[in-house]
């Protein structure tokens, strides 16, 4: 449940802070909690996922 809660709020700060759209990585473990931040915000909404050695290579 706080995960859903953070996500959500965290989308919103970023909205009005003037974002146009949402990246959101990882998104294959959490699909109900990104429909209900878009359907919310009414935003686009970008998902992906990223391997571990891929993740590694870009931190």
């Amino acid at each position: 449940m706080f995960i859903q809660y953070e996500c959500r709020h965290e989308s919103a700060v970023d909205i009005s802070e003037g974002a146009d759209a949402l990246m959101i990585k990882t998104g294959m473990f959490c699909p109900d909690v990104l429909y209900r931040v878009r359907q919310e915000l009414r935003v686009s909404t970008f998902v992906y996922q990223a391997s571990a050695g891929a993740d590694a290579m870009v931190t």
